[in-house]
C-alpha cells in the first residue's frame, strides 16, 4: 500500500515537474513562432522583446513589439508593453474573447507616398483567402502615450505631422454578440501637432 502511495506521489511530482517546465518553456516557443508568423505575414522584420504568461488569470503580456519599414531599418510601429486578459468563454464560444486589452506608448510612422498609397497599403491586402472570418470579441481596449509620425509627400511641398500623448478607450471592438461586465467609456485626447484634442463620450 505505502509503496503504490509512493509511486502516485512519485508521478504526480513528475507531472507538476513537467507542467512546470512546458510553462517556462511556453513564452520563448510562442515568441519564435511569433515573430517567424509576423515576419511571413507581413513581408517585415518585427523584434519581440518578452512575452509573459500568467495561466491562473489568463492573462498575457508583450514587451517590447516593433515592425520595421519594408525593406528599411526604420521602425513602422512599435509598443513599448501590451497586456491582454483571455475570458474563459473563449474555449465554450469557439472564439477569442479578451475581457481586456492595454497598450502603452505605442507608435505608428505613417508614409503617405501618392495618394491613396501608403508604406503600410500592402499590409491592407489579405494574402491568404480564407473562408469565413474568425468570431472575436475585443472589450475595454486602453491606449495610453502614443504617438503617430506623419509625413505626407503627396502634397507638392511635402509637409510633416506629429501626433503626442495619445490616450484611446474603447469599449469593444467584435464581430459576435458578447456582453462584459463593465465597459470602458469612449475616450479620445492627444496634441495634434501642438494642439490639444480631447473628445469623451459619457
Amino acid at each position: 500500500m505505502r509503496r503504490n502511495k509512493k509511486i502516485v506521489g512519485y508521478i504526480a511530482i513528475t507531472l507538476v515537474l513537467i507542467l512546470v517546465l512546458l510553462l517556462l518553456m511556453l513564452p520563448a516557443l510562442l515568441k519564435h513562432f511569433a515573430v517567424k508568423q509576423i515576419d511571413e505575414l507581413t513581408g517585415r522584420k518585427s523584434e519581440i522583446a518578452k512575452i509573459s504568461l500568467n495561466p491562473f488569470t489568463l492573462s498575457a503580456s508583450i514587451t517590447g513589439l516593433r515592425l520595421s519599414e519594408k525593406k528599411k531599418r526604420r521602425h513602422l510601429s512599435d509598443a513599448e508593453f501590451g497586456k491582454a486578459h483571455l475570458s474563459p468563454l473563449s474555449l465554450p464560444k469557439r472564439s477569442c474573447i479578451i475581457k481586456e486589452l492595454r497598450i502603452s506608448s505605442p507608435y505608428l510612422h505613417v508614409v503617405r507616398n501618392a495618394q491613396n498609397s501608403f508604406n503600410f497599403s500592402d499590409l491592407l491586402t489579405s494574402r491568404d483567402k480564407k473562408d469565413g472570418t474568425p468570431l472575436f470579441s475585443v472589450n475595454n481596449i486602453v491606449v495610453n502615450n502614443g504617438s503617430v509620425d506623419f509625413q505626407d509627400k503627396a502634397l507638392s511641398v511635402e509637409k510633416d505631422h506629429r501626433v503626442r500623448g495619445i490616450a484611446i478607450s474603447v469599449p469593444f471592438i467584435s464581430n459576435m454578440p458578447y456582453l462584459a461586465e463593465q465597459y470602458v467609456s469612449p475616450h479620445l485626447s492627444a496634441i495634434v501637432n501642438g494642439s490639444p484634442l480631447a473628445s469623451t463620450v459619457a
